[in-house]
C-alpha cells in the first residue's frame, strides 16, 4: 500500500521550544510506529530550507526561510511580513508543491498558522489546525479559522469549552501535546542527594522551583513577593531556596525583583550552562559570562536561554531537586514544565485559569493559586494575576504538609501527567485521526499555473494588439500567437466598434467561470460526501472487494467471485467490487455481484471504508487484494 504523506508546519524539532519539543516527541514515536503507512516531513518554522543539522533526524526536514534572503524579495522590508514568513507564510505552497502531502497539520500558537486557510491548498488538502489558545475571549481570527476547518485541535479543555460554550463550534476537539514522559520520572532518594551534593545545596533545604521562558506573562515578579512574604511570616523556616530556571538576559529583571521585595539574591538559584562543555551549575546570579568554575573556561557561562539549553535528562535532575512546583503565569495554552515537573512527582501550584484549569480540575496533586482577572490593554484578553498571600500560604502549607499525604499527592501529579501527556498514547491518538482523513488524490489538485486571474490588473493601451495580448496573458494566463483564431477575432470586433469594457469584461468572467470548474472538479474527487448514496440502503451486510486495475488481473479475480459468494450468501450478504471505470464491461452481468463501484483513492484507507470509532464506515469487510501488487 502507498504510504500517505504527512506535512507538519511548526517548531524545529531540534529547538528548546514547547511546539518543538511537541513535534520531537511527536515524530520520534511515529517514525518509529507508523512508518510503514505514513511518511512525515517536517516544515521547520524559523530555520532555512537546508541546514546540516536536519541529517540527525531520520525524517525529511525542509526549513521556511530561503537560504539566500533575496528571495524573499520585498518580503524583506516588512517586519509583519517578515515574522509570517518565519511561521511559513512565504514558503509554505512551495513547500507543499514539493512534497504533495496527503495531510498538512499546523502545530503552532493560534496566529502562527492562520494564513494557511487563505492558501490555495486549503481547497483541496485536508489540514489539520493544532493550536495553542490561552485566553479569552478567543481571537477573531481563530474564529474564523475554526469556522472554516473540518479539523481543528486545540493543546486545553480550556479552549475547547470557550470554542464550543461561546461560538458553538462543537467540532473542535483537545489533542494534548506529546511529552517523552519516559525522560521525566523521580529519582532514587539516593540519586536525589547526590544531585543536591554535587551542586553544593544543603540535603535538608526546601526549594520552590519555576521552569519558565522569561517572558511578561510568567509572573516571577508574584513568585518572588510571594517567597518575600512567606519569609517574613515563617521566620523560623531557615533553609529555603527559590529557583529559577530561565534566561536572565531577557523579560523580567529578577535582580532587582529580589531587591525590591527585598530577597536575599543567595535564596534565588539560577541555571548556568558552559557553552565549552555543556555542563550545568546550580547557583545564585552572578552576571552573564561567567567563569566555569571547573575548568579553565572564561567567561564561558551564560544561564540557560532557548539556543543554549540542558538535554531532556539534565531538565530531569533539575526537576529531581525541587521540593515544590509553582507555576504563576497570566495564561497558557499548555504550559509543558508543569506537565514534566508533575512527571518528577511534584505537587504542582497554579492557578485555575487557562491551562490551570485543566491542571486544577484533572490534576488531584495539584493545589490553586488564588488570583484575580484582569484586561490585558491592546488585546483586551482576560488575564489572570496571582495572589502573593496564596503563594506564601502555599510554600507554608506544603514545606508542614504530612509526609505521606504529601507522597501522595505526588503519585497523583505523575498519574495526571502520564494518562494525558504520554507521547507513546497521544501519538497513537493522533495517527487514529489520520486513518480516518480521506485518502487524498493529487492527481486531481489543480496546479497554481492552472488557475486564471479574473481581478487581474490591465492597463489601458492604446495599441489594439498589445492590449488583447495582454488580457490574454494577465487575465487567462495565455500566451497567444497574432495567428490565432481567437486572438484574430477579437481585434476584428475592436475594430468593428465593440467597447473595450465589454471585451475585458468577458474575459474576466471567462477566468472566474474557469477557476470555478477547476475547484468544484477537484471537489467532487476529494470529498465524496455523497459515497453512501451509492450504496443499496436495504442491504443487511456489505462486502466490498477492491481491484483497481488491469485487464488481466480483474479478469482474473473473477474467479474468485463464487467462492466469496458461497461464504457471503445472499441475502444476508450485499457483494460490491470496485475498480476504474474503464474495466466495467469485464464485471457487468456477472451473476455472483450485486453491485459495481468506481474505484477512488480513498478506498485506499480501511478505516474509512469500514469504520472506527464514531466513523460506521460502510462494509463490514473489505478484501482490498491488489495491496503489495498494484
Amino acid at each position: 500500500m502507498k504510504k500517505r504523506k504527512v506535512l507538519i508546519l511548526s517548531n524545529y524539532c531540534g529547538a528548546y521550544t514547547g511546539n518543538g519539543r511537541n513535534v520531537k516527541a511527536f515524530l520520534n514515536c511515529a517514525y518509529r510506529k507508523y512508518s510503514d503507512k505514513y511518511e512525515f516531513i517536517l516544515a521547520a518554522g524559523g530555520m532555512q530550507y537546508q541546514n546540516p543539522d536536519y541529517n540527525r533526524w531520520p525524517w525529511i526536514v525542509h526549513g521556511v526561510l530561503p537560504n539566500d534572503q533575496r528571495e524573499l524579495g520585498d518580503w524583506i522590508n516588512d517586519p509583519n511580513k517578515m515574522r509570517n514568513a518565519a511561521y511559513g507564510d512565504f514558503a509554505i505552497e512551495k513547500i507543499v508543491n514539493k512534497f504533495k502531502p496527503d495531510i498538512i497539520i499546523g502545530a503552532e500558537d493560534e496566529w502562527g498558522e492562520y494564513f494557511m486557510k487563505n492558501k490555495e491548498f486549503f481547497k483541496y488538502i485536508p489540514v489539520i489546525f493544532w493550536i495553542t489558545i490561552d485566553s479569552r475571549p478567543i481571537l477573531k481570527e481563530a474564529i474564523d479559522t475554526a469556522t472554516k476547518s473540518k479539523y481543528y485541535w486545540t493543546w486545553s479543555r480550556f479552549a475547547e469549552k470557550t470554542f464550543h460554550e461561546e461560538h458553538k463550534l462543537t467540532h473542535i476537539k483537545t489533542q494534548y501535546p506529546c511529552i517523552e514522559t519516559s525522560k521525566f520520572y523521580r529519582l532514587s532518594d539516593e540519586k536525589r542527594l547526590e544531585l543536591r551534593e554535587k551542586q553544593k545545596i544543603s540535603q535538608n533545604a526546601f526549594i520552590i522551583g519555576f521552569v519558565f521562558r522569561n517572558q511578561l506573562r510568567k509572573l516571577v515578579n508574584k513568585l518572588i513577593e510571594g517567597y518575600a512574604l512567606f519569609k517574613k511570616q515563617n521566620p523560623e523556616i531557615k533553609n529555603t531556596y527559590l529557583y529559577t530556571h530561565t534566561s536572565y538576559s531577557e523579560g523580567w529583571n529578577i535582580p532587582d525583583l529580589c531587591k525590591q521585595y527585598g530577597v536575599n539574591q543567595e535564596e534565588i538559584l539560577c541555571t548556568y550552562i558552559c557553552r565549552a562543555t555543556k555542563q550545568y551549575f546550580v547557583i545564585p546570579f552572578k552576571g552573564q559570562d561567567i567563569d566555569n568554575p571547573i575548568a579553565n573556561y572564561p567567561k564561558s557561562m551564560i544561564t540557560i536561554d532557548v539556543a543554549n539549553g540542558v538535554t531532556e535528562e539534565k531538565l530531569n535532575e533539575i526537576y529531581n531537586l525541587f521540593d515544590l512546583y509553582m507555576h504563576p503565569a497570566t495564561s497558557g495554552s499548555c504550559e509543558m514544565p508543569v506537565v514534566e515537573a508533575a512527571l518528577t512527582e511534584l505537587i504542582i501550584a497554579t492557578s485555575p485559569y487557562s491551562f490551570g484549569e485543566d491542571v486544577i480540575e484533572l490534576n488531584k496533586g495539584s493545589i490553586p493559586i488564588d488570583f484575580d482577572y484582569y484586561t490585558e490593554i491592546g488585546t483586551q484578553f482576560l488575564k489572570s494575576n496571582q495572589k502573593s498571600e496564596s503563594i506564601a500560604k502555599i510554600i507554608k502549607d506544603v514545606y508542614y504538609m504530612d509526609k505521606n499525604e504529601k507522597q501522595k499527592m505526588e503519585k497523583l501529579s505523575r498519574q495526571w501527567a502520564y494518562e494525558n501527556y504520554n507521547a507513546e498514547i497521544n501519538t497513537d491518538k493522533i495517527i487514529t485521526e489520520l486513518d480516518k482523513i480521506p485518502q487524498h488524490n493529487w492527481d486531481f489538485v489543480p496546479k497554481l499555473e492552472d488557475f486564471k486571474k479574473p481581478d487581474a490588473l490591465v492597463q489601458q493601451i492604446e495599441d489594439v494588439t498589445t492590449w488583447i495580448k495582454n488580457l490574454y496573458k494577465n487575465i487567462l494566463n495565455m500566451d497567444l500567437d497574432e495567428k490565432d483564431e481567437g486572438f484574430r477575432s477579437w481585434i476584428h470586433r475592436i475594430q468593428q466598434g465593440q467597447p473595450r469594457e465589454e471585451v475585458e469584461k468577458f474575459f474576466r468572467s471567462v477566468a472566474y467561470n474557469k477557476n470555478q470548474e477547476l475547484e468544484q472538479k477537484a471537489k467532487n474527487i476529494q470529498n465524496p460526501t455523497d459515497f453512501g448514496d451509492l450504496l443499496n440502503k436495504e442491504d443487511k451486510k456489505r462486502i466490498l472487494l477492491i481491484i483497481p486495475e488491469s485487464v488481466g488481473d480483474v479478469f482474473m479475480v473473477t474467479s474468485l467471485f463464487q467462492s466469496i459468494r458461497n461464504r457471503y450468501p445472499k441475502p444476508e450478504w450485499s457483494f460490491y467490487v470496485a475498480t476504474k471505470k474503464e474495466y466495467f464491461d469485464i464485471l457487468q452481468g456477472n451473476e455472483y455481484i450485486d453491485r459495481i463501484l468506481e474505484y477512488i483513492p480513498q478506498m485506499d484507507n480501511l478505516i474509512w471504508l469500514e469504520g472506527q470509532a464514531s466513523h460506521k464506515g460502510y462494509f463490514d469487510i473489505v478484501y482490498p487484494i491488489y495491496y503489495g501488487t498494484q
